[in-house]
């Protein structure tokens, strides 16, 4: 590690360490291995000090990484990313407002950002216009196929119900028969048949 490297890190350090102390934050500190008599040493340096400190040769910390922590926020990070890409797919297939809000828990302010991001127009007020006979029996059959694989409707499962129907058939259109069927007790028939 250079001196240049090993002055960055001190310097990042204490600046860390001032703002846990005027947080009380003392457990963050004491995690690093400061003691109280470290916290009060420390806090009692002048500026002039620290920048001496800083610009020392040797350092007096050692930086150990926890793969356990590391691989689980690593894990983690990479769903989220993955529900990020999901989320933005839906959105850019029309999914409406309330299937977002059941399904990701997006709220109107999140959806509007988030379809200004993706740079989509704002979405047309009012419902769909009903779907022909026609459209309505397909959209019954891929329910009905994805019914007899899970009984879990997420996101994921309303996409392949999408890409099942050549994707001419809006998520909102999709959305809208499915609420309509659980609203009148039809789609607790077909998941028991």
């Amino acid at each position: 590690m250079s001196i240049s490297k090993e002055a960055e890190l001190i310097n990042s350090i204490v600046v860390f360490f001032r703002r846990c102390e005027e947080e009380g934050d003392y457990n963050a500190l004491y995690e690093m291995g400061f003691g109280p008599s470290e916290v009060r040493a420390l806090s009692a340096l002048s500026s002039a000090d620290i920048l001496r400190i800083a610009s020392m040769k040797s350092h007096f910390l050692t930086i150990k990484l926890n793969r356990e922590v590391y691989w689980r926020l690593i894990d983690y990070l990479l769903r989220e990313q993955h529900k990020g890409k999901f989320v933005n797919e839906l959105i850019v297939c029309d999914a409406p407002m309330q299937m977002m809000r059941s399904l990701t828990g997006m709220n109107a302010q999140q959806f509007h950002l988030k379809r200004c991001q993706l740079g989509l127009p704002d979405l047309p007020a009012g419902r769909p216009p009903r779907p022909t006979m026609e459209v309505e029996k397909s959209v019954w059959i891929e329910v009905e196929k994805l019914i007899k694989k899970t009984a879990s409707f997420g996101p994921k499962e309303f996409m392949d119900i999408y890409d099942a129907l050549k994707r001419e058939v809006s998520l909102r259109t999709i959305w809208g028969l499915i609420q309509e069927w659980e609203n009148d007790g039809s789609f607790q028939l077909l998941s028991k048949s």
